[in-house]
């Protein structure tokens, strides 16, 4: 049953949580019972692959969200893990919702590519060695820094990523990658409008915008801050 609920969760439909029906103690009680090993290791990749759909919609799409997905990620007991799947849940059903409303992403659909334009670049240039998640993980470091560096979020703020990421066991710095090389990758990026590269920068934690005047300095001083040769 565990084991089911992160494939469902990360599904792009998403599903309704039916956390908040069970009473807490029978919910603890049910997850002692569940939880094993195997279900650790299970969880543990999937946080990896896709829990940036859950980070890049706190930060990016929803600042109430931030609240709630930053509650119990301090503990990685079954309970809390637990806790985390069902705002997973949550989170999905943002991205419906935004899909639903722009579905040819002429608008607020955008906003979900927080954290991608690096992301992919650093896939790419992995050949696909890195999971997903990690990649889009290192790119919201990335972009949650240049947005610090606009003076758009604190020091603060941008530790409070840092820590949320960690604590989903994703990376937020990596070596083995040129910055120019990621730098060049974005170039080739599907977001790519005309000649320049769309990035998706934080005003505030869960309001995002659309950016196009970064320079190719700005853009490597943020690649350099997560990627290293």
């Amino acid at each position: 049953m565990l084991v089911n609920i992160p494939a469902s969760v990360i599904s792009s439909s998403g599903i309704n949580s039916n956390y908040h029906a069970l009473t807490s103690e029978l919910f603890r009680s049910l997850c002692d019972q569940l939880w094993s090993v195997n279900c650790r290791r299970i969880y543990r990749n999937l946080v990896r692959a896709f829990s940036e759909k859950l980070l890049k919609i706190i930060y990016g799409a929803d600042s109430a969200a931030y609240g709630k997905g930053n509650k119990h990620t301090g503990s990685n007991s079954p309970y809390h893990i637990c806790y985390r799947i069902s705002v997973f849940a949550g989170s999905c059903n943002i991205k419906r919702d935004v899909v639903e409303r722009d579905p040819k992403e002429q608008g607020e659909r955008a906003l979900l590519n927080f954290g991608h334009t690096i992301g992919h670049a650093i896939e790419k240039l992995s050949d696909f060695s890195l999971y997903h998640g990690e990649c889009v993980g290192l790119g919201i470091v990335a972009a949650s820094y240049l947005s610090m560096q606009l003076g758009h979020i604190s020091k603060e703020d941008f530790e409070k990523i840092q820590n949320a990421l960690s604590l989903f066991e994703l990376p937020t710095q990596m070596d083995g990658f040129n910055a120019e090389k990621v730098l060049s990758a974005t170039k080739s990026d599907k977001k790519m409008v005309g000649n320049q590269v769309k990035f998706i920068l934080l005003k505030e934690i869960g309001n995002a915008y659309i950016y196009r005047e970064l320079t190719d300095e700005q853009i490597l001083d943020g690649i350099r801050y997560v990627c290293h040769s």
